[in-house]
């Protein structure tokens, strides 16, 4: 049995990615292992750009319960392996693990990484996690998604939820070199992309004054900026598209997770060294793609 407590309590201030990756991590170790998967209710995350003014927090998680109402799948009832995990979060130094633990020999503050990273080919392989992109709703594409291929780059913003903005979150936010970088990288799709139409959609928060550095991308480019979406929208476009280019986020990283198609990677992303899909592809510090065979499509 593996029960999943991953949740914010009062004393966290946890956004949804921050949640939502161990709890789908969770999941994918659990059919990976055939065993039963109770999971929890999202409880106090962080409202960020709610759905609503004067939302209650109690509201939001409710809207996020519906929104995210995934179809797990029990696999494990006839399963008779002495197995028993429980994953606390965000406490990951309280994760308990019983039977399991001798078999694997980890210690308990890593155990759940480490359970993930064995595990994250036969995840993939399998379809445990993606399989779930069917429970998100898709129906803004109407609205917000143009004929042709449409890639969406995820530019994280500082938030109130950051404790700390990481340097390394700077990679795609706020000067002229993420110019350069965003350039880089549609210059290159575009290419390699010749015969599709390609519309680009930059997902971010803030002022659109902060973005000034992309003028002349805005101007030459099929470029839209999508500023201080609600999270409903943003997660939606995240996971549903024909391309996403991922920032150093667990938003961004919960959105790999579900999705079936290759995400594209800034060079220096971490996230607590989790471990993404062999399908992945990684921007270098320039943000050109590491290895791309113009003659392999990506979309």
């Amino acid at each position: 049995m593996f029960i999943n407590n991953v949740t914010a309590d009062g004393n966290y201030i946890e956004g949804l990615g921050s949640v939502l990756s161990p709890k789908l991590m969770s999941y994918g170790i659990s059919r990976a292992l055939g065993l039963n998967f109770i999971d929890n209710e999202f409880r106090n995350l962080y409202l960020g750009n709610s759905l609503a003014d004067n939302i209650t927090n109690q509201e939001y998680d409710e809207i996020l319960n519906n929104f995210l109402n995934f179809d797990f799948k029990n696999t494990g009832k006839d399963n008779k392996k002495p197995f028993d995990i429980f994953f606390d979060y965000p406490h990951p130094d309280k994760v308990k693990v019983s039977g399991i633990n001798k078999f694997l020999n980890i210690k308990k503050r890593d155990s759940f990484f480490w359970l993930f990273q064995n595990f994250i080919n036969k995840i993939y392989k399998e379809k445990y996690i993606t399989d779930l992109k069917s429970n998100i709703d898709n129906d803004f594409k109407s609205k917000l998604y143009k004929d042709g291929k449409n890639i969406v780059i995820h530019l994280r913003a500082p938030s109130d939820a950051d404790v700390t903005f990481a340097a390394s979150r700077n990679f795609f936010y706020g000067s002229f070199d993420d110019s350069d970088k965003i350039n880089n990288i549609i210059s290159q799709l575009e290419h390699s992309e010749k015969s599709k139409k390609l519309n680009f959609h930059i997902l971010s928060t803030g002022s659109k004054k902060n973005f000034r550095y992309l003028d002349t991308l805005f101007e030459k480019n099929e470029i839209l900026l999508h500023l201080d979406l609600n999270i409903v929208e943003t997660f939606s476009m995240m996971v549903h598209n024909d391309l996403f280019i991922a920032s150093q986020s667990g938003l961004s990283y919960a959105a790999h997770l579900l999705n079936d198609k290759p995400t594209l990677f800034p060079n220096n992303f971490d996230m607590g060294k989790k471990k993404v899909y062999n399908n992945s592809l990684f921007l270098d510090s320039r943000g050109l793609l590491y290895r791309l065979d113009l003659n392999n499509k990506l979309l």
